[in-house]
């Protein structure tokens, strides 16, 4: 049980957890026609696990230009979402 609780076996988790919630909200929007549709999911969806992912990697040791690139990919895909959502 101790090793559940190991960061980085935590981090693996919810990086599943939010793969997972990412194909079933897609399935049910696509078989139910309702709910949130792959298009406005996908850039929220990729900046979190842009970031679980530069938080694996970080609390693994990696070094900063491979941690970087993950932030970045964060950074663009919020950008996109907000830009998605913005009301003029």
């Amino acid at each position: 049980m101790r090793e559940f609780f190991d960061l980085a076996t935590l981090v693996d988790a919810i990086l599943a957890i939010t793969l997972i919630e990412g194909i079933v909200l897609s399935v049910y929007a696509m078989r139910t026609g309702r709910g949130i549709g792959a298009a406005d999911l996908l850039p929220n969806l990729l900046a979190g696990l842009c970031l679980i992912m530069a938080l694996r990697l970080a609390t693994s040791g990696a070094a900063w230009y491979a941690v970087g690139p993950c932030m970045l990919a964060a950074l663009v895909c919020h950008l996109v979402d907000l830009r998605r959502r913005w009301r003029f």
